[in-house]
């Protein structure tokens, strides 16, 4: 994934963490259309189990994982929900659900806070390694 110009389309610099700043870029500038929609849920899952397999390599699978990342029960499970229902589409009809742009936004802001506040250092290294950012 390339970005450019607050969108990722035009190649202009390849980013040391794809899938964060595909995250970052939809929290900053939500969007409808089918490409975020349909696979912003994949990319939170695969961006998830990269930086809680780095985090907590001890423990197997997601759900045992986001432990370290989320206290709260309720949260943890919505954003399970979100990922798992929206990224494993095992018939036609499921594979056309999609989500809505403000579950989208909630699930995003809750991942981004999270990882801010379990990994500062790390959260403004990713943030410092975009262009052009603020």
């Amino acid at each position: 994934y390339l970005y450019a110009q607050g969108d990722i389309k035009e190649p202009t610099r390849l980013h040391d963490d794809p899938l964060f700043l595909i995250i970052i870029d939809f929290k900053n500038n939500p969007k409808i259309d089918f490409y975020h929609l349909y696979n912003l849920p994949n990319i939170i899952r695969r961006y998830l189990e990269a930086f809680l397999g780095f985090k907590v390599p001890k423990h197997q699978g997601l759900d045992k994982k986001l432990d370290y990342l989320i206290d709260d029960k309720v949260t943890k499970e919505r954003i399970l929900k979100f990922i798992h229902h929206y990224s494993h589409n095992n018939s036609l009809p499921r594979s056309l659900n999609f989500p809505d742009l403000k579950e989208c936004c909630e699930v995003v802001g809750v991942v981004i806070e999270t990882i801010k506040q379990k990994d500062v250092a790390h959260f403004e290294a990713l943030i410092e390694s975009i262009p052009n950012a603020p």
